[in-house]
């Protein structure tokens, strides 16, 4: 009886059926693409990471998602070595002493979507032999030394911005995840990997007595 739903306070609301929430999802449902049946198809792991501050303002809820661990060192905002007008990150060793001593790191979590990532960033050192890694959870370093990446894949220069971007597909149930390396617009394979969670990249500096500069994260 409608009496005894007025007791309990019960409203009525409106049902609705489908696909609801970002544009991302919508648009991702009502695609012809999407909409065609494929048989036998095999679907990705439901695995997408972004990142998205291009400055490091600190009212960012990018940049208040971040974890910061300076230990003896500096993690800081810096005008110093701006691109394009807007602040950097610096890592700076505290009393000249090499970051393998207190080895900064900064933390950023990943933001999960659909089968397959793209992380990129600006670096700026001023010396050479600056030495840093980026790793992704526990499946995947990325070593930055001595004017190369990854073991030679790549070379970069000093005294300016090297733009690196890491894309990763996480691929299906029959293939293994891959992923590319491209430096300063030039992009090559970088193999294999293996994984079991995702949850994180983070930036590490090691091995350097000089400032290490980080933007367009």
């Amino acid at each position: 009886k409608k009496t005894n739903v007025n007791k309990i306070g019960f409203k009525e609301f409106e049902l609705k059926f489908g696909v609801i929430g970002e544009n991302y999802w919508l648009k991702l449902a009502n695609s012809e693409e999407n909409n065609q049946f494929h048989p036998n198809q095999i679907l990705p792991p439901t695995y997408f990471f972004t990142s998205g501050s291009t400055d490091f303002e600190k009212n960012d809820s990018f940049w208040n998602n971040c974890t910061m661990n300076p230990h003896n060192s500096v993690i800081e905002r810096s005008n110093l070595n701006k691109y394009n007008g807007k602040l950097s990150l610096r890592f700076a060793p505290s009393a000249k002493q090499k970051h393998s001593n207190t080895r900064p790191q900064f933390v950023v979590p990943c933001n999960y979507e659909q089968g397959h990532g793209v992380f990129s960033f600006l670096f700026y050192v001023s010396n050479i032999k600056n030495y840093f890694t980026v790793d992704f959870d526990s499946f995947l370093s990325i070593s930055i030394s001595n004017g190369s990446i990854k073991g030679g894949l790549f070379t970069y220069k000093e005294n300016t911005w090297n733009n690196l971007t890491i894309y990763i597909d996480f691929g299906d149930a029959k293939t293994n995840p891959t992923y590319d390396i491209e430096m300063n617009e030039e992009r090559k394979n970088g193999g294999e990997i293996s994984y079991s969670t995702l949850s994180s990249f983070m930036i590490t500096i090691v091995e350097s007595t000089a400032d290490t500069y980080i933007a367009e994260l």
